[in-house]
C-alpha cells in the first residue's frame, strides 16, 4: 500500500466505490418498495430540492445557494425535468463533479504535493472515508470538494485571481468555504519576500473571495431585510449554549448526546482527524490551517455527529492519515 496509486487505480477503487454505494441503494430502494426520486431526497437533500423549485423560505435559509442554483440550472432551466427528479438529477451532478475530481487525481498522482495521495493507501483512506458516499448525493460536498481543490491548487501555483474566485465560491457552497478562503489567502502571501507584501496579496484575495461571499448577505438583505438571515433560523438547532458546552461535547455531557455505537465512531473519527492534521501539518503548514479550523468548529455543534459527513471534504488530511500509515509496519 506504499506505492505510488498509479491512474489505473484510482479510476478502479472509484469505479467500485460507485457500483457497490449504488447498487446498494438499488437493492434497498427495491426491497422496501422505495420511489428513487424519494430515497435520494432525504436529509438535507429535500431542503435543496426545495430551494430549487421555490426559492427561499424561512428554515431554507440556513442553506447556501451557490449548489441548489446551479442544479436549477440544470433540472429547470437546462432538461426542464419534472420536480420528483430534481434529487436523481442532483445526484448525477455531484457525481460527475466527484468524478472530475477522482480524473484530476489521477491525472495528477506523480505530483509530489499534499494535494494529492503520495500511497495507495492515502488514496483509499479517501475514498472509504464513512462519508464518502454523500459526493455522489443530492448535497453540496461534491462541489465543495471540487472548489476546495481547485482554490488549493491555484494557491500552490501562486495565481491569485483564480484561487481566491475558487475560494469564494467554496464560501458560497458551505460556511466552511470561508475557510478555504483564508488558507488560500495565507498559502498565496507566505511566499512574498517582505510583511507589507504578504499584507498586499493576503488582503486583495481577501477581498475577491469576501466579495464572492457577500452576495449572499446581499441577497438575504434584499429579501427579507435581515444581512444574518440564514444565521439567525439556525437559533433552533442543536448547538452549544455557552463555552462550557463546547468542552463538555468532548466527555458526553451535554443533554442531547448519547454514548451509542454511532457516537462512539464519531468520537474516534474526530480524533483520527485531529491526528492526521498533526501529520499534515508535517507536509505543509499553511494546509494544515484547514483541517484545524474545521476541526476547532465541528464541537461548537455539543456533539461530533457530522465528523464523517464534514470530514470526507478534508482530502489532505485523509491523503496524509494514509500516506503516514503506510510507512508503519505492516
Amino acid at each position: 500500500m506504499a506505492e505510488k496509486p498509479t491512474p489505473r487505480f484510482i479510476i478502479l477503487t472509484t469505479a467500485l466505490l460507485l457500483t457497490y454505494h449504488f447498487g446498494l441503494w438499488w437493492l434497498t430502494a427495491a426491497t422496501h418498495e422505495l420511489n428513487v426520486s424519494a430515497f435520494l431526497n432525504n436529509w438535507d437533500a429535500g431542503w435543496y430540492t426545495q430551494i430549487v423549485v421555490k426559492g427561499y423560505d424561512d428554515q431554507a435559509w440556513a442553506f447556501y445557494p451557490l449548489y441548489p442554483l446551479l442544479v436549477r440550472r440544470l433540472a429547470l432551466g437546462i432538461f426542464a425535468a419534472p420536480h420528483a427528479a430534481i434529487p436523481v438529477i442532483g445526484a448525477v451532478f455531484s457525481t460527475v463533479l466527484f468524478l472530475i475530481f477522482c480524473w484530476l487525481a489521477a491525472k495528477n498522482q506523480q505530483r509530489a504535493s499534499p494535494l494529492f495521495a503520495q500511497t495507495r493507501l492515502g488514496w483509499l483512506c479517501f475514498i472509504l472515508w464513512p462519508g464518502a458516499m454523500i459526493f455522489h448525493t443530492h448535497h453540496t460536498e461534491a462541489l465543495f470538494l471540487l472548489l476546495s481543490f481547485g482554490a488549493f491548487y491555484f494557491a500552490s501555483q501562486q495565481r491569485l485571481v483564480l484561487a481566491a474566485a475558487a475560494a469564494g465560491l467554496c464560501a458560497l457552497t458551505r460556511n466552511h468555504g470561508v475557510f478555504v478562503a483564508i488558507t488560500a489567502a495565507v498559502w498565496l502571501a507566505a511566499p512574498q519576500p517582505t510583511p507589507r507584501e504578504k499584507m498586499k496579496v493576503f488582503t486583495l484575495s481577501g477581498l475577491i473571495s469576501g466579495g464572492l461571499f457577500c452576495l449572499f448577505p446581499l441577497y438575504q438583505y434584499w429579501h427579507t431585510g435581515d444581512f444574518l438571515r440564514s444565521v439567525h433560523v439556525q437559533a433552533q438547532w442543536a448547538h452549544m449554549r455557552s463555552p462550557v458546552d463546547y468542552f463538555k461535547t468532548f466527555f458526553f455531557m451535554n443533554e442531547w448526546q448519547n454514548t451509542n455505537s454511532g457516537s462512539i465512531f464519531r468520537y474516534i473519527g474526530f480524533w483520527f482527524l485531529a491526528l492526521a492534521t498533526v501529520w499534515l501539518a508535517r507536509r505543509s503548514k499553511v494546509l494544515a490551517l484547514y483541517p484545524l479550523m474545521f476541526l476547532l468548529l465541528m464541537p461548537a455543534q455539543g456533539e461530533l455527529i457530522n465528523v464523517f459527513r464534514f470530514g470526507a471534504v478534508l482530502f489532505p488530511v485523509l491523503y496524509a492519515a494514509g500516506d503516514h500509515l503506510a510507512g508503519k509496519p505492516r
